[in-house]
């Protein structure tokens, strides 16, 4: 790299037959560098945003005493701004794992190590890669918020080496959903049934609502706003089987307007009742999020196309794509058609007849109900 006489802390050098400009600079003991930037200006304009906060944090002090928590509830504000409802894996990370990690620490003093020795520790609890990665992302998060509304300087955090998850690919099998259709609450089965017909996500499930049901001469759809989440979408329309609409209604006689599943109130919830549910048929390590991958591996299997499956499931599609493949009728008789296959395919019994052979609960000596899973073990 050849340093600019004119221009301290930035460094010009080639890359890929293109000059690029590269900032580095030492501001009271601390190293900052970052290369890339296509353009002097914008270099120039990096390395005086570095300064000046420098400057900040020496003359406004106070700027830096910014408590770990008080970037928690610029999380939580932010994330009320942005419609989100999947509050429930968020607020037990934060509770159980960020707060008693990073809560004594005010934000100046959080640094790379301290992220690392949460890994580490982490990592020593035998948390999954794919655990550690969801929580990192929150940790991310908050602090990227810091910086964004001027808590901080800089995340410090940002270049900790975290484990990656490996993808998990677990299908439920025929026999385990007859297994579960066996023991499973009506209610239950009811949402697992829209689960496996639609591949919804848990939390979208939860939040249906009857005013998202659209009757069209084909049938049945559900219509979906804007995802809450960047990294969870949701398709923009979606056909409803028979079978999926039956479990929808439910007891019903008319389709009411506010949320469709109010036997739980939270994911966490219906989390408890599952893994309860799976404890009495021994079924081992099945999510009920691994129905959204039994509904994307069936509709592979029975040949749908990829545009197809990523449109269902809510993916986002690479190229040009997206922009021909949503909208129009021939495309909705394909959405119409793939969903009606897997229905023929892989029929799904009623909801009402569900549980046949489910315990009966019972009450301890204080009265309290016994958790199902207690019959097994008595």
């Amino acid at each position: 790299m050849r340093p600019l006489a004119q221009h301290p802390g930035i460094f010009a050098y080639r890359s890929r037959g293109k000059t690029r400009y590269c900032v580095r600079v030492s501001v009271h003991g601390e190293d900052h560098k970052r290369q890339g930037f296509p353009s002097l200006e914008l270099a120039r304009t990096y390395r005086d945003k570095v300064r000046l906060r420098s400057v900040l944090s020496r003359h406004l002090p106070e700027q830096m005493e910014v408590p770990f928590a008080e970037a928690v509830t610029l999380y939580w504000s932010a994330f009320k701004a942005k419609g989100r409802i999947d509050a429930v894996r968020p607020k037990g990370i934060i509770e159980q794992y960020l707060i008693p990690a990073f809560g004594r620490y005010r934000l100046h003093q959080l640094t790379a190590r301290d992220g690392l020795a949460y890994v580490r520790e982490r990592q020593r609890q035998q948390a999954s890669p794919g655990t550690i990665q969801r929580e990192w992302q929150v940790l991310m998060r908050i602090l990227n918020l810091a910086v964004k509304y001027d808590l901080v300087p800089k995340n410090r955090l940002a270049a900790v080496e975290v484990p990656k998850g490996s993808r998990r690919d677990r299908v439920a099998t025929p026999d385990e959903l007859t297994a579960l259709y066996a023991v499973a609450d009506p209610e239950l089965w009811r949402i697992v049934t829209v689960a496996v017909q639609t591949g919804l996500r848990q939390g979208a499930l939860l939040a249906l609502e009857g005013r998202q049901v659209q009757p069209r001469k084909d049938g049945p759809w559900l219509t979906f706003g804007t995802a809450a989440s960047p990294l969870k979408r949701l398709p923009k329309e979606m056909p409803l089987t028979t079978t999926a609409w039956t479990a929808i209604i439910g007891a019903a006689k008319t389709l009411p307007p506010g949320r469709l599943f109010l036997r739980w109130q939270t994911e966490r919830a219906l989390h408890h009742y599952w893994a309860d549910t799976l404890t009495l048929t021994r079924i081992q390590d099945l999510t009920f999020h691994d129905l959204r991958h039994t509904f994307a591996t069936r509709l592979q299997d029975l040949g749908v196309g990829y545009e197809v499956r990523q449109a269902l499931l809510g993916h986002t599609m690479p190229g040009m794509t997206a922009r021909y493949s949503h909208g129009g009728p021939g495309w909705q008789r394909q959405l119409r058609q793939a969903v009606t296959n897997l229905e023929t395919a892989f029929p799904v019994p009623s909801w009402a007849q569900a549980g046949s052979k489910r315990p009966t609960a019972t009450r301890d000596e204080g009265g309290r109900f016994r958790p199902f899973s207690a019959l097994i073990s008595a």
